[in-house]
This record gives structure tokens, C-alpha cells and sequence, in this order.
């Protein structure tokens, strides 16, 4: 594989953060392959979304595997790891990158999770720089 380092001015992650075992490594690794000025797009789980889907029941739980319950339903058992949003800013900002955006998106419709008329993101969206 050629050496990817300091070769993109833009990288995008979509749904692998949750997935991965070591998130600070993660984190370096974008940030080593990002040229001076790069910017990030991180699309993961809201961490949050794990203890009120009920699939962690202690959302300090750092590393707990949560089970993917769509998958699961069809006979997958998909796992992921539960980080804090804490925890995932830490390893992003530890890495170097700088903080751009963080917001919360709908990977669609929600039925049957939360009462009626209740509203909540299950997908967070994190924009991160590397400085030039």
C-alpha cells in the first residue's frame, strides 16, 4: 500500500467510529493522512442513543459492546463499541485536529423507540480540522 500520509485535503468516515476498537488510533490515523489545513467529516452513532435504544445500560461503560439491533433482528450479531461523546472528542482534539462542527442528524425514521411525540437524533456528524 503507498504511504497516505499528508495526501488529502478532505477525508470522510461514514458509521466506522462506533465500530472501531481503538478510537484514538483512529483519530491519528485520519490525522496523519490529512495535508496541513485538511478537513475531517466523521459520521457516527450517537453515543447516547445506545443506553435509550437499551442496547447499554451504563453510558459510562467505555468499551461495553452494544449490539447493532436491526442486524441483530435478521440473525446478525453485529457489535460495536460504546465511547463517551467525551471520549470521542478527546481522541479526535488528543490527535490534533480542532474542532469545526459537531451536530446531530436522522439516519431516518425512528418508530417504536421513544414514546409518542417524542424527537431525538441517532447519528452525529463531527467536522474537525488539522491545522496548517
Amino acid at each position: 500500500m503507498p504511504d497516505l500520509g499528508g495526501r488529502f485535503d478532505l477525508i470522510a468516515s461514514h458509521l466506522a467510529l462506533n465500530d472501531v476498537r481503538d478510537q484514538e488510533g483512529f483519530a491519528r490515523t485520519l490525522h496523519a493522512m490529512g495535508k496541513p489545513g485538511a478537513r475531517a467529516v466523521v459520521s457516527f452513532n450517537n453515543p447516547y442513543s445506545s443506553l435509550v435504544r437499551g442496547h447499554i445500560k451504563d453510558y459510562f461503560a467505555s468499551g461495553a459492546l452494544g449490539v447493532y439491533g436491526g442486524m441483530a433482528s435478521r440473525g446478525v450479531p453485529a457489535h460495536y463499541y460504546h465511547r463517551t461523546l467525551e471520549e470521542y472528542l478527546d481522541a479526535f482534539l488528543g490527535a490534533g485536529f480542532r474542532l469545526a462542527k459537531l451536530a446531530d442528524v436522522s439516519w431516518g425514521e425512528q418508530r417504536g423507540l421513544l414514546p409518542e411525540g417524542t424527537r431525538f437524533r441517532y447519528g452525529m456528524v463531527l467536522a474537525i480540522d488539522k491545522s496548517a
